[in-house]
């Protein structure tokens, strides 16, 4: 096993590193490196140290700000009372930002020279019924408050 943890500041923290470590330990068989550990459970190298989140898909590392499931989290800015001039850390605004104005309580996208409104953009949400239509898409309805979506309860 490999040497243990110590910390005179978070003893707890200390503490559940050793479980932890124990716990790996006992798992993989005794794998004393980090490569042994790898190999044991079939990741063939590290994650790229270059400050970027990394993710596992199809047996490769991914930056995560890649991943479709996860673009509409480095898009949408917050909620603001004025439309924000900057994206995250001063960087430009891009194309497809959004944010949240509480002045008009409704979502704003940005097409790369203005914010415009969701409803002006064209979003929305599809409203879906139970009626004998068979649950097809029966409606297209904004999403302003404060009519909220009976399918995702969005605003």
């Amino acid at each position: 096993m490999s040497t243990k943890f110590e910390d005179n500041v978070t003893p707890i923290c200390a503490d559940w590193l050793n479980v932890v470590d124990q716990l790996v330990y006992e798992v993989f068989d005794e794998a004393t490196t980090a490569e042994e550990a790898r190999t044991a459970i079939d990741v063939p190298a590290e994650a790229p140290k270059d400050g970027l989140g990394y993710a596992r898909r199809d047996g490769a590392w991914v930056p995560m700000y890649s991943l479709p499931e996860l673009q509409i989290l480095t898009m949408y800015l917050g909620a603001f009372a004025s439309p924000p001039t900057t994206g995250f850390n001063g960087q430009p605004l891009v194309i497809g930002m959004m944010f949240y104005d509480t002045t008009y309580q409704s979502g704003r996208v940005f097409t790369g020279t203005q914010w415009i409104f969701f409803t002006d953009a064209g979003v929305g949400c599809r409203s879906r019924t139970s009626s004998p239509t068979g649950g097809r898409w029966l409606s297209r309805r904004p999403l302003t408050a404060p009519w909220r979506c009976s399918r995702c309860r969005a605003p």
